[in-house]
């Protein structure tokens, strides 16, 4: 079996439903969903924020939420809890209508949101894999980040990185930052990730310590 990671671009209509607490994160991730009768959903959300406490309130706010709970918050990452009857809400609305089982796929949580798009990793066999994504192309704007043989309860150093300090450190090592002599530069990472130059460079030396921390210990 394969894992295939797929960048799907949302448009301004499909974002419409969560645009105004994305708009607060630097991404959100959904780290579980689901719904026992089609009609009222469970997600356990995690929000990436400077405000975390303005997140909160906005969910808080939201009349569409039936139960809410805040699970954890720690530093700018906020866990929460959220049950609610409108799938127009739901942080998965955008792959509701999308039968996996019909491919013989799943997707390998978290799902992780962003801007103006979301990135999906898909496991299944090949053949599947390729059907699926020509399908969703009739929809959405797709790109293949990786594909990679599916190794089940993998654990990945890169876990310990928040969303956007992973998506940076895997920008700049496919681009070439990383190769003798370099083959890019951070101003060109920044321009493919719509940041700037110094935002690149603090994502990489706060990933890049983090994963020194975690291989040599903290002395």
């Amino acid at each position: 079996m394969e894992k295939m990671s797929i960048e799907m671009y949302i448009s301004q209509k499909e974002w419409g439903c969560f645009k105004k607490i994305a708009e607060m994160c630097s991404c959100i991730e959904v780290l579980n969903y689901f719904t026992s009768d089609g009609e009222t959903f469970i997600e356990i959300a995690r929000f990436y924020s400077e405000s975390p406490g303005k997140v909160i309130e906005e969910l808080e706010s939201n009349k569409k939420i039936i139960e809410f709970k805040v699970l954890e918050i720690n530093g700018d990452t906020v866990t929460v809890y959220i049950k609610y009857n409108s799938k127009s809400f739901s942080f998965a609305c955008l792959f509701r209508l999308i039968d996996f089982k019909k491919y013989e796929l799943f997707i390998e949580d978290p799902i992780e949101f962003f801007e103006n798009r979301t990135i999906i990793k898909v496991v299944g066999e090949k053949k599947n894999l390729a059907k699926f994504k020509k399908f969703i192309d009739k929809s959405f704007k797709t790109r293949i980040l990786e594909v990679e043989r599916y190794i089940p309860h993998k654990i990945s150093i890169l876990e310990v990185l928040s969303p956007k300090q992973r998506e940076t450190l895997l920008k700049a090592y496919r681009m070439g930052y990383y190769d003798i002599p370099r083959k890019t530069t951070l101003k060109e990472i920044g321009k493919t990730m719509n940041i700037s130059d110094s935002a690149v460079r603090e994502h990489l030396r706060k990933s890049e310590n983090k994963i020194m921390k975690m291989l040599f210990g903290k002395d």
